[in-house]
């Protein structure tokens, strides 16, 4: 909860209220809301500069990231591509980083094979593969892939360990997730059970007992219905999903993704359908293309979507997306840019029943593919020649609901996307960066949903010196 009486230094806050008492039922009409288009701060005057927040941590290897926000702080759970004059995949352990605000990050702790998980052989000592993370009553659980076939799960009362092997032995193995047991997901449900999923192109999903390091269950086979992605598996390019899966939900839908691409279900345990991709080169800056491709006349088998391993973070209200990016270390000069890689974030947003089945008839929420440029998430840049959208707050309080334009109000003439707000509503814009200093003009674009259009304000506080 953002206290409205302090606001943070190097903050812009937006709040909307009522000019007249409002009561509790009408803090949730919806007839009585507001539409916030565009917050352009090109000329607010904030902060001079900070550091570019994509890469997530510049030329530090971060790679496979996890992100999460467990016990008040932003976490990522990650691989490390250790030097950037690798020929192969050499990442000899796994780190931890922390973050107060998701752009300066700090290393918490590093995990390493050989003096945590005793079963592990001395060929995984370089093949400290993809992660993923849990926290649960007041324990983190960090399930590893200990090369390419076993997946082992390591515990700590805090991020800065030490870490402990709780089992002796690995948790998933290549027989229980055939054919390669690697790249772990841990997805927990409304109800509070928890699943692990992991595979590649054959995913099998399986519920984890309380103690979070046991199965509940079997594992069971993933199914996606007219699958297709960047890879080359089997024998039919881009005809498959491929390694690193992830899972999250959204208004009861399950979003199965393989880096850049995604399926949809009503069922934990599928089947999905295919639903599209998250990434687009369009939506790529230039400076973060790949500038590549493996296959012109087919898309989605470009470089700009290849090894997007990735994780979604919901944080008071808004989306957040994080992948692998080998644009700046390429840009760099690195020989092989593909084996020393950095993580990008950008905002996720949501278009209406875009997906629909063509069996059932049921529509799902589409993932619109994100923006990934050096902004990232979490910071602004006010010299930059677009606008801050609204929808791409850091932070939200009271009632806020993010709107699709297309779906929801045709009538505006414009394609993208805005965000709902009622009485006392907030909402945070942190690390607003590149400003003139001498000119303190802000600019909102608004659009009235009901009858109080002439009953009500917005609020605007910065975190000034």
């Amino acid at each position: 909860m953002l206290a409205w009486s302090r606001v943070p230094k190097d903050t812009l806050v937006v709040m909307l209220c009522w000019r007249s008492a409002v009561d509790t039922t009408a803090r949730t009409d919806a007839s009585s809301a507001w539409v916030l288009l565009l917050a352009h701060v090109a000329l607010c005057s904030l902060m001079s500069a900070v550091t570019a927040a994509n890469p997530l941590l510049r030329d530090s290897g971060m790679a496979d990231a996890n992100l999460k926000y467990f016990a008040g702080q932003f976490l990522v759970f990650g691989t490390h591509d250790y030097a950037s004059n690798d020929t192969h995949f050499q990442m000899r352990n796994w780190r931890v980083w922390r973050s107060q605000d998701a752009v300066s990050w700090v290393e918490a702790s590093t995990v390493h094979p050989s003096n945590t998980l005793a079963w592990s052989t001395a060929a995984e000592q370089d093949e400290c593969w993809a992660t993923d993370a849990a926290f649960v009553n007041g324990s983190y659980f960090f399930y590893l892939s200990v090369g390419p076939s076993e997946i082992g799960v390591v515990t700590s009362t805090t991020v800065a360990g030490p870490w402990h092997d709780p089992l002796g032995k690995p948790l998933l193995t290549a027989a229980m997730v055939p054919p390669s047991a690697r790249d772990p997901c841990v997805f927990a449900d409304d109800d509070g059970s928890y699943y692990i999923i992991a595979g590649v192109f054959n995913y099998r999903i399986a519920r984890l007992n309380p103690d979070m390091i046991s199965l509940a269950e079997e594992p069971r086979n993933v199914s996606v219905n007219g699958a297709w992605g960047c890879c080359r598996w089997p024998t039919t390019p881009g005809a498959s999903t491929a390694d690193k899966p992830f899972l999250h939900k959204r208004n009861g839908t399950y979003y199965l993704s393989w880096g850049a691409f995604y399926g949809v279900s009503d069922s934990v345990y599928g089947p999905y359908e295919m639903g599209g991709n998250v990434i687009a080169t369009a939506q790529i800056e230039p400076s973060f293309r790949t500038n590549t491709t493996l296959n012109a006349s087919v898309w989605f088998l470009g470089n700009d979507y290849n090894d997007r391993h990735g994780s979604f973070l919901h944080y008071e209200n808004q989306w957040l997306f994080v992948s692998n990016d080998r644009s700046q270390t390429q840009a760099e000069g690195d020989p092989k840019p593909q084996f020393y890689r950095d993580t990008v974030g950008c905002y996720v947003h949501f278009r209406a029943n875009a997906i629909c089945s063509n069996s059932t008839g049921v529509c799902h929420d589409a993932m619109e593919p994100c923006t990934i440029n050096a902004i990232g998430i979490g910071e602004y840049d006010a010299a930059a020649p677009q606008p801050i959208e609204a929808e791409n707050y850091f932070g939200a309080v009271g009632m806020t609901r993010q709107v699709d334009l297309r779906a929801e109000h045709t009538d505006v003439k414009e394609d993208g996307f805005a965000v709902e707000v009622t009485h006392g509503s907030v909402l945070r814009f942190p690390n607003v960066r590149n400003v003139d200093r001498s000119r303190s003009t802000f600019t909102l674009r608004l659009l009235s949903t009901g009858s109080r259009r002439n009953s009500a304000f917005i609020e605007l506080r910065s975190g000034l010196d």
